[in-house]
């Protein structure tokens, strides 16, 4: 756009100068020789009054006289409610200024009352805008970035916003083709530049700090509170007052107000409600204070839904803070540090909600399950019981009862055919304890709530499951039912060995170090097993019910699907049960 302030262009071509010459400029103007643009009044109009407000209206309405071709532009969630809005495109506004300083008869009809004058609600782009766009700025890569959009959380639906989906295209352009960024990174990068864009053009009250503060306390006020229709524009002197104890005079308050109405990711509906642009946005800024809170060693114990869960964990992407494991951490066990850490699923109705909570004591826990080998010794010291079970799925993994050991060639396999008594007795015996449930799942799963112990994105290579055999993603029941389940009764009962030697899978390691806890076997944890535990555990230390029926049973085995092969997944079993996918480790 060629600026006015240095000079126009006529019909022939020729530059002419607005020096002492803004009379030509409104002739121009009048005749319609050119558009003028008036971009973001929302952005212009900051630090203003209510009445301020309207006389710069007014006065931007001026410009268009005779055939002047005008444009101005005004996101509509910069007026409180829709009724403000129509007071002052109405004119109403205008008039009731006039009557407030004395002279009536200079007040304006609105814009929408005047002569050539049009009021235009853009709509949302739609998937063929927004292909459109994305062939015209990258040619050469558009079908790369609109799968990219199309596979990442929420970004096809905000790219819907043409002011969204320039940035995030940007975005996708800095990443470059062939690039991996997650969600959460995506959403980082995008909030930070619209917040930056703010700071660099001088339409910001708040500087960046305070406007990522906020929209994270929002965010997160926002979904504890469960307001997600809205909260009223009259509610916010409050809210800022609250988190900006600095600020006293009443104009401050409002110009924060004002700028947070028009740059804080928000929208307005008709009752003057704002709320969060999209969830997402909400979602991220929240699992961002969480985020910064966990880096920090910080608690705030509440309940998330997966969305935040799975940004937190983007925004770690696998770089954890470190804790100094005690010098004398014992042969064969790794430590895992004390602190706040994610937990809980949504998967299945046992292990909901997900939420934050807080382990208050560093312990040790065993790298690998307990060996066949390693079971020998505790058999040959103590006189137990040897594994072995009367049932054809028994057959590969008895102990000889004669000569009390384990099948040839499985000495490094977990131990399996063991039950919750067995495996407490063998605690005890080498001086250890069964690991509670809260222990074994942040020891799986580190502070960041990811899925495996290796992360959140599934992979059939790096754990002993149903998928592993067969060599095929297994997601639902059924799947499992027809694919592996009738396979392993015709061909593999009574004569295959399906566990594997611990340690086998190398990639499956848990931020800790601990290897096997998904796959394998399922491990007995000390906790005694109620599905609905999780919704009423003490965020700090639970150690489950002080009684029950059955005990925890956690990280799935060589029998089960994915779904059964998370970190977050619970079951239970009798004290006596013993299969031959159910095995342990220790801790201490």
């Amino acid at each position: 756009m060629v600026n006015p302030d240095n000079y126009l262009l006529n019909d022939q071509k020729e530059r002419v100068r607005l020096d002492g010459a803004y009379a030509a400029f409104e002739q121009l103007n009048r005749d319609g020789k050119f558009v003028l643009i008036f971009d973001g009044f929302d952005e212009m109009a900051r630090q203003v009054s209510y009445q301020t407000t309207v006389n710069n209206f007014d006065e931007l309405a001026k410009a268009a006289e005779g055939n002047a071709k005008v444009l101005l532009t005004c996101r509509k969630h910069y007026f409180r409610e829709a009724r403000e809005e129509r007071s002052v495109l109405s004119g109403e506004a205008s008039a009731r200024v006039a009557l407030e300083r004395g002279d009536a008869s200079k007040s304006e009809p609105g814009i929408v009352l005047r002569p050539g004058f049009e009021i235009v609600y853009l709509d949302e782009f739609t998937p063929a805008d927004i292909t459109t766009l994305l062939q015209r700025r990258f040619p050469a890569q558009w079908q790369e970035y609109n799968a990219r959009l199309d596979a990442t959380y929420n970004l096809s639906d905000l790219a819907k916003r043409p002011v969204l989906l320039d940035m995030i295209v940007q975005t996708l352009g800095e990443w470059g083709v062939g690039q991996i960024a997650n969600a959460a990174q995506l959403y980082q990068v995008c909030t930070e530049r619209w917040m930056e864009r703010d700071i660099e053009t001088g339409r910001a009250f708040m500087n960046q700090d305070d406007k990522r503060f906020f929209s994270e306390e929002l965010a997160t006020e926002v979904f504890r509170t469960g307001q997600l229709p809205g909260i009223h524009y009259s509610q916010f002197p409050a809210i800022i007052k609250k988190h900006f104890s600095r600020l006293e005079r009443v104009e401050e308050i409002d110009h924060f107000a004002q700028d947070i109405f028009t740059h804080a990711f928000l929208i307005r509906d008709d009752d003057g409600k704002y709320r969060f642009a999209h969830n997402s946005f909400m979602e991220f800024f929240a699992a961002q204070k969480l985020w910064r809170g966990l880096r920090a060693g910080a608690g705030g114990e509440i309940q998330i839904n997966e969305e935040i869960r799975a940004f937190i964990c983007g925004l770690f992407a696998g770089n954890l803070p470190t804790s100094a494991a005690p010098l004398n951490v014992p042969s064969g066990m790794v430590y895992v540090p004390p602190g706040p850490f994610v937990m809980g699923g949504e998967m299945f109705d046992n292990e909901k909600p997900i939420h934050v909570a807080t382990l208050l004591k560093g312990f040790f826990i065993d790298q690998f399950p307990v060996t066949q080998k390693q079971y020998k010794e505790f058999v040959d010291a103590t006189q137990h019981r040897v594994p072995n079970v009367d049932a054809e799925r028994a057959k590969p993994y008895n102990w000889d009862p004669k000569t009390r050991t384990f099948p040839p060639g499985l000495e490094n396999h977990p131990v399996v055919l063991v039950s919750w008594d067995d495996a407490n007795a063998y605690a005890q015996w080498a001086g250890k304890r069964l690991p509670t449930e809260m222990e074994w799942e942040k020891a799986a799963r580190g502070i960041d709530g990811r899925v495996y112990p290796w992360g959140d994105v599934w992979d059939r290579h790096k754990a002993n499951t149903a998928s592993w055999w067969i060599d095929d993603d297994i997601i639902t029941y059924d799947d499992w039912e027809k694919k592996f389940k009738l396979r392993w009764e015709d061909d593999w009962l009574g004569k295959k060995v399906m566990t594997t030697p611990v340690g086998q899978f190398q990639n499956d390691a848990s931020p800790y170090g601990c290897g096997d806890l998904i796959g394998n076997v399922w491990e007995w944890c000390t906790d005694w097993y109620d599905e609905n535990y999780y919704k009423s555990s003490p965020a700090r230390n639970p150690r489950g019910p002080d009684s029950g029926q059955y005990r925890v049973l956690r990280g799935g085995s060589w029998y089960f699907e994915q779904g059964h092969s998370r970190a977050a997944y619970r079951d239970g079993g009798f004290a006596t049960y013993s299969e031959n996918f159910t095995g342990f480790r220790c801790a201490e």
